[in-house]
């Protein structure tokens, strides 16, 4: 297997929105774990979610797991060249912070131990009230000006011929600097507002030093099951599918389809294989006794395995060249690219349709793992509001079979068959816990069983997500 131009005819990427496109800039994939056994690519097997704390959940049991966005800034630093021009910045900007602290009053000489000897503490003064007193009006000067001027002597050295950019740690210099700007060193108050400016500075300074590479958070790590690895992306997208047209899109076409590197062995490739791993409001039909009328019967904790999902897709349609839903003509071009895909028996909405493969995958995985799982349709929403009208949602599951409501498996669905359809096989799918049923409530109530269920659910939603992939790429072995 050669990797050589790798890229060449892969679908277009407007604009550079995560790390993977900033990885890949410049070469810095060479630095970055996985990158640069795979041509700086990604692995065929990705995990959607939303925000960032569910991948920080999804990475935790990976193992060799890597935050791509990190990586990216740490790999930027090691150019000599930039290395030089970065650290300069930051002296500068310190500099210029310390001399606007010293016109403040926030720099004096060093006391020495007897200008401190000079406040004596009389026998009635308590020594916490007298060791508040020597904090207060001495201690916090002395800090400040030993602190900074050993940070800007370090910084001296690293900008010079002698400092190297592996003799740096980010993240350590971030952190000198917000202890610098902390509250408790200042002593800020609503009445010292040049204190507060200054610390504002430093604040930013550190934010500059500890940036993550790209607008979202991406992890590469590796999924163990049954002995075997598997190399998995998880990628932030944001909510929506406008959100996730740019940065699921970006990360997909970065991706390996063929196989991936570990160690020196090759990992099985099956195509592109992406699943959204989410939240989702269950869509019942109440009876008015407390239970429902429509079966399945769905409750807070449960999770939906669409097999298809209908939409009205303003993002897919937009990006299929359909502009307005208003215009003749823009309908009837959405209407012929559409052909060939489904559409609802009473000709409504578009329907994308989720990989059979992975749907099969996720159930099992789903009761592996205790999980109750429903197949059936979801409806992928544009506003999150859209719920309010409780009577038009429940028409939903009575007449087009949708268990629930989310924001992006329509899109989602959508780009792996843009990427088939360019020579790139890809497959899809959609997992998702239920915290909220509606009608009755879109998310269930703080402190609740019923919150506690959904928590409980999401994390055993992520690994049945890992679990599916696992099986599909070992599913012929």
């Amino acid at each position: 297997m050669t990797l050589t131009g790798y890229r060449k005819d892969r679908p277009m990427v407007l604009g550079q929105h995560t790390p993977i496109s900033l990885a890949r800039e410049g070469g810095l994939w060479k630095r970055i774990p996985f990158l640069k056994d795979n041509e700086g690519m990604l692995p065929p097997y990705m995990i959607v979610v939303g925000d960032r704390r569910r991948v920080l959940a999804a990475a935790a049991p990976l193992t060799d797991c890597i935050m791509l966005h990190k990586e990216a800034t740490k790999a930027g630093w090691q150019e000599e060249q930039v290395f030089r021009s970065r650290i300069n910045h930051v002296l500068a900007q310190f500099r210029d912070i310390k001399m606007l602290a010293q016109n403040a009053g926030l720099y004096a000489e060093p006391y020495q131990s007897s200008h401190i000897c000079l406040k004596t503490i009389a026998p009635q003064d308590s020594l916490p009230a007298a060791a508040m007193l020597l904090r207060m009006e001495q201690m916090t000067v002395r800090r400040w000006y030993h602190e900074a001027s050993q940070l800007i002597s370090e910084l001296e050295f690293l900008a010079g011929p002698s400092g190297k950019p592996e003799q740096l740690s980010l993240d350590g210099l971030a952190a000198a600097l917000l202890s610098l700007a902390s509250g408790h060193v200042w002593g800020i108050t609503s009445e010292n507002g040049i204190h507060a400016s200054i610390a504002r500075r430093i604040v930013a300074l550190a934010e500059f030093l500890s940036a993550d590479a790209g607008r979202v958070n991406l992890a590469i790590g590796v999924f163990e099951y049954r002995g075997k690895p598997l190399p998995l992306t998880i990628l932030e997208t944001q909510m929506g599918c406008s959100a996730q047209d740019i940065n699921a899109w970006e990360a997909l076409v970065n991706s390996r389809e063929d196989g991936y590197m570990l160690g020196g062995t090759e990992v099985p490739g099956r195509g592109l294989v992406a699943i959204r791993a989410g939240t989702c409001g269950g869509i019942i039909v109440p009876d008015g006794k407390g239970g429902q009328l429509e079966e399945p019967f769905i409750k807070i904790g449960d999770v939906v395995n669409a097999a298809y999902s209908i939409a009205d897709g303003a993002t897919v349609r937009q990006r299929l060249g359909a502009w307005s839903s208003h215009n003749s003509e823009d309908m009837a071009r959405f209407r012929e690219s559409w052909r060939g895909r489904r559409f609802s028996e009473d000709g409504q909405w578009p329907i994308v349709s989720s990989s059979p493969e992975v749907v099969l995958a996720l159930t099992d995985s789903s009761q592996e793992l205790g999980l109750k799982c429903h197949e059936g349709g979801n409806f992928t929403k544009e506003s999150l509001y859209l719920e309010s009208d409780e009577e038009r949602v429940k028409d939903l599951r009575r007449i087009y079979g949708a268990l629930s409501t989310e924001m992006e498996h329509f899109g989602l669905a959508h780009l792996t068959d843009e990427l088939t359809k360019a020579g790139i096989p890809a497959s899809n799918g959609l997992i998702s816990t239920i915290v909220g049923t509606v009608p009755g409530g879109s998310f269930a109530m703080p402190g609740s069983r019923e919150e506690e269920k959904a928590n409980e659910s999401q994390g055993k939603m992520l690994e049945a997500a890992m679990r599916a992939l696992w099986k599909i790429a070992y599913a012929k072995q």
